[in-house]
């Protein structure tokens, strides 16, 4: 609806003439739209307030939001003149009960050939070099749900690689700060709270691990690494307390590196809040070694980290090019580490041919293979030197735990099939019985006794 030259009503008759005709009128508003009749290529026109823009696709008016766009032309612009007007592209919501909210894809046109696909790129608006102002910012908002529904998700994907290309980057990148002054934009991933908080995922999808971080754990001021394929890492000031690189180690760069003693050592670096009991450390110090980390306490400025003794690798300088990881297995992790128990109740001992432990969080693997027998000179036999005291005294009765007293085997007898020793654990000892009732039944003359084998586990 019109009155003179005015428009007072909607919808409105778009404006119909020749290319040339139109860009030579005067006076034309800002926003305003015409369709070239002499223009077949690109014949819908937007004015911005300067010069026309042509286009093969009729974007509609310089509205304020576009509910159910249905426009398919193929180089259509979207263009908005109007200043300082938050613009939104959104679905129309839906009226019908239990029906989802109606999606919205950018996607790129797929090459052809040795072509490329196209890339998608959403920018934040420029601020005017020479004035205060700050970048446009970025948002991506999935619907919300209605009822007991799920609310919509925001997903990032790159496009898979042709026969010989490589896979598209998905690629976030803040503004740089001002010329003369201003700080560069944050990259900010925030978390929903609900009955369950929400967690930020980065799980490598190719030969890796990845690494699940609650909510809960991630704070400000923490130093994150992110790893490539090729092993290489960019270290990032962000929200992360730590990402898990393919390898499953996370290299650092702690503070004061200093050996205390053969199992133990401090940094000025506070990372009682990332290892702990459990957590597995490789190192340099002469050569690469690794340790099971006991524990990490912080205080006057210095955390002590205590780590499991082993025979095979102890602190014999300051450790360096320090990694740590708390996933089960990282690469070239040995998994179990030698140690060394000593037996008492013999004049000569009993010889074994593996005394080795393993460690999973809080719990500890002991695996003792005999082999020879000793000769007894007590009614007792006790081991002592496990690598960590057990949390709790304990009294056990392995069923491959087996062994000889007076030089022959101990069996049940009546059926007289193998008799499992009775096995009691407190501290960092052992001590045996030939059965249930009794630590104290061993032959005590020079005759040959031992335990073939044992295998068990205790808390620590």
């Amino acid at each position: 609806m019109r009155q003179g030259d005015i428009q007072i009503g909607f919808p409105a008759t778009d404006y119909t003439d020749t290319k040339a005709n139109i860009e030579a009128l005067a006076g034309v508003l800002i926003g305003a739209s015409a369709t070239a009749i002499d223009n077949s290529d690109a014949p819908f026109g937007r004015y911005d307030g300067t010069i026309w823009h042509w286009s093969n696709g009729d974007v509609g008016g310089a509205t304020t939001e576009l509910d159910n766009l249905t426009t398919t032309a193929i180089n259509a612009d979207l263009i908005f003149n109007d200043d300082a007007v938050e613009r939104l592209i959104t679905a129309q919501d839906q009226t019908v009960a239990d029906t989802g909210g109606v999606e919205i894809t950018f996607k790129g046109g797929k090459g052809k050939g040795t072509g490329d696909g196209g890339d998608v790129s959403n920018l934040g608006g420029d601020a005017e070099a020479g004035g205060n102002g700050d970048g446009g910012d970025l948002y991506y908002a999935g619907g919300q749900a209605d009822g007991s529904g799920a609310g919509g998700d925001v997903e990032f994907e790159s496009a898979p690689g042709g026969d010989t290309g490589n896979g598209g980057v998905v690629r976030f990148t803040s503004g740089a700060g001002g010329a003369t002054s201003g700080n560069a934009g944050d990259i900010e991933f925030s978390l929903g709270s609900g009955d369950v908080n929400g967690k930020l995922r980065i799980i490598p999808l190719v030969n890796g691990f990845g690494e699940i971080l609650d909510a809960d754990s991630i704070s400000a001021e923490r130093t994150a690494t992110f790893p490539d394929k090729d092993g290489t890492f960019a270290m990032l000031d962000d929200i992360f307390d730590f990402a898990t690189p393919l390898n499953g180690w996370i290299p650092t760069a702690w503070a004061g590196l200093t050996r205390v003693s053969a199992t133990v050592f401090t940094t000025t670096t506070d990372v009682s809040g990332i290892i702990g009991k459990g957590a597995k450390l490789k190192f340099t110090d002469t050569t690469t070694k690794y340790l099971v980390v006991l524990s990490a306490t912080f205080g006057a400025g210095v955390t002590t980290i205590t780590t499991i003794a082993t025979t095979d690798y102890a602190f014999v300088g300051n450790p360096s090019a320090v990694y740590y990881s708390n996933v089960e297995n990282p690469f070239g992790w040995p998994g179990s580490f030698n140690f060394t128990l000593t037996p008492t109740g013999f004049s000569a001992n009993p010889t074994a041919t593996a005394t080795k432990f393993s460690v999973r969080n809080n719990k500890i693997t002991i695996n003792y293979i005999q082999n020879a027998l000793g000769t007894s000179n007590a009614n007792t036999f006790t081991m002592t030197g496990l690598p960590v005291a057990i949390a709790t005294a304990v009294v056990l009765f392995p069923t491959a735990c087996f062994g000889a007293d007076n030089g022959v085997n101990i069996r049940e007898s009546v059926l007289g099939s193998p008799l499992p020793l009775r096995v009691d654990i407190s501290g960092t000892t052992i001590s045996l019985g030939i059965d249930a009732n009794s630590l104290t039944s061993w032959t005590a003359t020079a005759t040959a006794k031992g335990v073939y084998a044992m295998d068990f586990s205790y808390e620590y």
